[in-house]
């Protein structure tokens, strides 16, 4: 299909030169079909997302930035609670204001790192040919109550908006499955596992592998039955 025809002059060389764009489908052709592959993903505090894929790329963004800037702007939030609770003579309009600001700082930032989680994660699932992937939800938000949304320091509702911007501008879909137990049982065996120091869990036979990993193993498998 030919586009549109642009005819330019070159002063210096005294040439005209035509340009003219073209888009050519291509039909029947086996080698050039894309591979569909698929990803599960697990969302968590300490690491704010697992992934693994049919392709057996992992990925792990983990939470400390996340952490560290929410305890801190906490912190400084307590700290103007106290003053306003407080007997001594502070500037009350000024302390609230800070106040305000501190949590709207902590906001933002929150956001900022899932904006960031959320574009490179699409892009990277995208670089995969990742037409789909299975997010792990607790019961409460698939059972639609609204006060489960928040855990510790995040919303998960507020993360899951972000990836499903993300996904959507490049091309992938985003389901949720059950995450009940995704934690606890062998990805590979089925049985149940005991989650050892530092994150990993240990398969009576014989394997072991990241706890996170393992919970994102168990929503690609529930994603694809």
């Amino acid at each position: 299909t030919q586009g549109r025809l642009l005819i330019n002059y070159d002063p210096l060389g005294g040439k005209w030169y035509m340009h003219i764009s073209s888009l050519v489908s291509l039909t029947n052709c086996p080698s050039c079909v894309k591979k569909t592959e698929y990803a599960g993903i697990d969302l968590g505090v300490a690491v704010i997302a697992a992934v693994l894929t049919t392709t057996g790329d992992a990925l792990l963004y983990k939470g400390s930035a996340l952490k560290s800037s929410f305890f801190y702007f906490t912190k400084e939030i307590s700290k103007a609670d106290s003053l306003l609770a407080g007997v001594e003579e502070v500037d009350r309009a000024v302390l609230k204001e800070k106040r305000r600001w501190f949590f709207r700082k902590r906001k933002r930032q929150r956001d900022q790192i899932f904006n960031n989680l959320a574009t490179h994660l699409a892009n990277e699932l995208s670089s995969h040919s990742v037409d789909a992937a299975f997010v792990g939800l607790p019961l409460d938000i698939i059972h639609d109550k609204p006060g489960k949304l928040v855990s510790g320091l995040w919303s998960y509702g507020r993360l899951l908006e972000k990836l499903s911007i993300a996904f959507e501008n490049r091309n992938i879909a985003l389901f949720g499955v059950p995450e009940h137990g995704s934690s606890t049982t062998c990805a590979w065996h089925g049985c149940r596992v005991e989650r050892a120091v530092r994150g990993v869990v240990q398969c009576p036979y014989g394997h072991t592998m990241h706890s996170d990993l393992n919970a994102a193993a168990n929503h690609l498998k529930r994603g694809l039955s």
